[in-house]
């Protein structure tokens, strides 16, 4: 059955959900914002030969941080679901 976490851990949920929701928006935000200029991107090399296919590097690089993000989000997210569900002293007796 599903416990309280201790005392002791409760802050360190907390801090953790703040660096989840932070981690989220950040990922989310930069996902999108490389997808758009992506998009912008690859319309500006077929309507125009004043660009290099070298402005194709920085939406790229803007979605593999994001998806970076999106990682470490999840583990983050693994971490704190450990923390709350960790069995209590008497549930480890009774096994």
């Amino acid at each position: 059955m599903r416990q309280q976490p201790d005392k002791k851990v409760q802050p360190q949920i907390k801090r953790l959900s703040n660096w989840i929701r932070l981690l989220t928006i950040g990922y989310r935000t930069l996902v999108l914002l490389g997808l758009a200029l992506l998009i912008l991107a690859i319309l500006l090399l077929a309507l125009s030969s004043r660009f290099s296919a070298w402005i194709l590097i920085f939406p790229g690089l803007l979605i593999g941080l994001g998806i970076l993000l999106a990682w470490i989000e999840y583990r983050l997210d693994n971490r704190r679901f450990q923390l709350t569900d960790r069995p209590s002293g008497d549930e480890i007796e009774k096994s």
